[in-house]
């Protein structure tokens, strides 16, 4: 989920350079593998990546975020940070480094969608790659979002309608239902945790986005943005059976996309 710092809990940093090309800076932070959340290029001279640190303590968060400001540092990337629970410990924490704070103060009461929220002046681009914190996915499924004909699209699996976390409905690569309780029969694709948005249809979701906000709907996931649209206009799905993908709930995920890293060192 996208949400504010906080020491016990979920972080995020937000990363940014106006010095390197964007070119570099997209390369770079593939290169750097870093657990993006969202990625925006806003049409000027930097792409802003909201970065996940997800710490359970004190100590853990701090060498997490020593690690983060190192390698984006040296590689001349500036960083804003979106501070929430026990904001003025994590400020302390990172007084030493060149980083720019801001305090939201109602990280009790939002959930991704709220989050999000603080990042929409970021939306003025041409493409926008929002992505859950907690999926790894690979260059492949990006080549496949990049390429894909739609200007509003979900990425899914058509290969994991079986078994999986949350699920999708879709006719003729146009999303009709979703959720977590599908029966079998109503489903035929799981959602990844990945959406792409270009052109007109970000403001479409910004606009959209700003309306659930005025009228409370704090509680949402960002996703629910889309989700609203379904019956009114076309929501998109793209088919990514074939790559290699996992959310990171348990041990066993992440030791299961550290063994395709350690067997796959090109992807």
């Amino acid at each position: 989920t996208l949400s504010p710092f906080n020491v016990l809990g979920r972080g995020y940093a937000l990363v940014e350079s106006d010095t390197l090309d964007i070119a570099r800076q997209y390369s770079l932070m593939l290169e750097l593998q870093l657990p993006i959340a969202v990625m925006v290029h806003s049409g000027g001279k930097s792409i802003h990546a909201i970065v996940k640190i997800d710490a359970a303590d004190y100590a853990e968060y701090r060498q997490r975020v020593d690690y983060l400001y190192t390698v984006c540092q040296k590689n001349g990337m500036e960083i804003v940070i979106i501070t929430g629970f026990q904001h003025k410990i994590i400020e302390d924490a990172i007084k030493d480094y060149s980083v720019t704070v801001y305090y939201n103060p109602f990280y009790r009461v939002t959930n991704s969608i709220g989050s999000l929220w603080y990042a929409a002046s970021e939306f003025n681009t041409q493409e926008l790659f929002i992505a859950n914190a907690d999926v790894y996915y690979t260059q492949e499924m990006l080549d496949l979002a990049f390429a894909a004909p739609y200007d509003n699209f979900f990425l899914s699996d058509y290969s994991r309608a079986d078994e999986g976390d949350y699920f999708f409905f879709s006719k003729d690569h146009v999303l009709q239902k979703y959720g977590k309780e599908l029966l079998r029969e109503e489903r035929n694709c799981e959602y990844v945790g990945i959406a792409v948005l270009k052109n007109q249809w970000i403001k479409k979701f910004h606009d959209r986005l700003w309306e659930l906000i005025e009228n409370g709907n704090y509680d949402l996931w960002w996703e629910n943005v889309l989700y609203s649209y379904v019956g009114e206009e076309d929501i998109h799905t793209v088919d990514v059976n074939g790559c290699f993908w996992s959310e990171v709930d348990t041990i066993e995920d992440y030791q299961r996309v550290l063994a395709y890293c350690a067997a796959n060192p090109d992807k």
